[in-house]
């Protein structure tokens, strides 16, 4: 069966495929196809049937770490320039992080830094896309 490779959807296959999830792809995929047709907020709501069908078929576990993958890609340019004019606007890492969390406020988004681990985390109430309505935290 073929499945829809490009694009954000075309991630979830990727990922899938990647983790050993190729015989799932079936239940979970099997319309991907039709995607680039539906209007943005069909796109919306068929991401959320995808998700739901990744929990039935591979469970919530593993169905997270597709996401936690795809979500990880979804930084763009526009959004890493955003981040570096922050940067280079801040005096330590410290007001860095306080910089950024104050501009990504509007978008209910929260990023810690953990020096101890050398750690980054970005958690959104949801995806700024607008391709999901669901909850998304990334390490």
């Amino acid at each position: 069966m073929e499945y829809l490779e490009g694009g954000r959807l075309g991630r979830i296959t990727k990922h899938l495929r990647k983790q050993g999830h190729e015989k799932e792809m079936e239940d979970i995929l099997y319309d991907s196809k039709n995607f680039p047709k539906l209007k943005k907020p069909e796109q919306t709501k068929y991401v959320e049937t995808v998700m739901t069908r990744m929990d039935k078929s591979i469970g919530s576990e593993n169905a997270e770490k597709v996401l936690i993958e795809c979500g990880k890609q979804c930084c763009g340019k526009s959004w890493s320039n955003f981040v570096k004019d922050i940067w280079n606007q801040s005096e330590s890492i410290n007001d860095f992080f306080i910089n950024l969390n104050e501009k990504e406020e509007k978008y209910n988004t929260r990023i810690t830094y953990n020096p101890d681990k050398n750690s980054i985390v970005v958690e959104r109430s949801k995806c700024i896309c607008g391709f999901s309505s669901v909850p998304l935290k990334i390490e």
